[in-house]
């Protein structure tokens, strides 16, 4: 069975007890709240350059858009002014 023991910092280590041999293991204690934080920032900043990345795309399309429909109309203009 795992039974916690504390020592003198405060922090917990379990050791458990194996049915083979009755060896004893100590594990550290687990500090997972510094990598979940890491990881979360970590996803936030992937989300903002996915975003950043589509809108970039975006202007850009727009923008060539704008540029063929802008020489559609400087060519209908000119062929409208040839008599």
């Amino acid at each position: 069975m795992d039974t916690p023991s504390s020592t003198d910092s405060g922090a917990s280590t379990v050791v458990s007890n194996t049915p083979s041999g009755g060896e004893t293991v100590a594990t550290p204690p687990s500090t997972s709240s510094k990598p979940a934080r890491n990881a979360s920032w970590g996803g936030v900043v992937g989300i903002l350059l996915i975003v950043a990345v589509i809108i970039l795309g975006a202007f850009y399309t727009w923008g060539e858009r704008i540029a063929v429909q802008e020489a559609q109309r400087v060519t209908t203009d000119q062929s409208e002014q040839i008599p």
